[in-house]
């Protein structure tokens, strides 16, 4: 099939700032809370050449960090302008990435 949408193109210029706040510390876990902001910039998208608009997302979440190992992540974020609330979780691989 062919994947189309306003952060897809044959280029993609991205990018993440986060900062993360230890919040508990129990044994060998630690609970934290982040807050993010996200922004893409694609090129060539399907509608037509050149670049696309960009496209940011402001959010916050939830970091689980297993002694040494990779942390456990879930985000709620907002995209100013649109509707609706974007979920995603998933695994933050440890330094060095």
């Amino acid at each position: 099939g062919i994947v189309v949408g306003e952060a897809f193109g044959r280029g993609l210029l991205h990018g993440t700032a986060e900062v993360e706040i230890e919040v508990a510390r129990r044994l060998l876990v630690r609970l934290g809370i982040a807050a993010f902001t996200d922004w893409a910039k694609p090129w060539d998208t399907s509608p037509g050449s050149g670049p696309g608009p960009g496209v940011f997302a402001l959010g916050a979440g939830v970091r689980i960090h297993a002694s040494r190992t990779a942390a456990f992540r879930f985000d709620v974020a907002k995209r100013p302008g649109s509707r609706g609330l974007r979920v995603s979780a998933g695994v933050i691989p440890p330094w060095p990435r």
